[in-house]
């Protein structure tokens, strides 16, 4: 009985411990155009990167990432932000649709 009893008193403990952790940290949720610090006149950027280009969430290393768009392929800009680090951060679709934000320095201009 008494070895139950510490089990449970070290699992609740654990938990707490677990619990408050998980509470705490930063959660980086979506971001849409809202967010843009500046409209760029809607265009084409290129992703120029052979290692492709992460398509997140938000504008930062901290988003979630929703895919890889691969070398060579268009992704059509609406508006960009300059994240805490100075980085610029484009907002737009890919080529199916799908919205999100893409690091400006693994473009370039793209077509018409």
């Amino acid at each position: 009985m008494r070895i139950r009893s510490r089990i449970a008193a070290a699992t609740a403990t654990t938990l707490v411990i677990l619990g408050g952790a998980i509470a705490t940290s930063p959660t980086a949720t979506a971001v849409g155009a809202d967010h843009c610090d500046k409209n760029t006149a809607n265009h084409w950027r290129h992703v120029s990167d052979l290692a492709g280009a992460a398509l997140r969430n938000g504008p930062g290393q901290d988003y979630a990432k929703k895919k890889t768009l691969d070398f060579g392929v268009n992704f059509y800009v609406y508006c960009q932000d300059t994240n805490r680090h100075g980085n610029v951060w484009y907002y737009g679709k890919d080529w199916v649709g799908k919205w999100g934000w893409v690091f400006s320095e693994r473009t370039s201009k793209g077509q018409g």
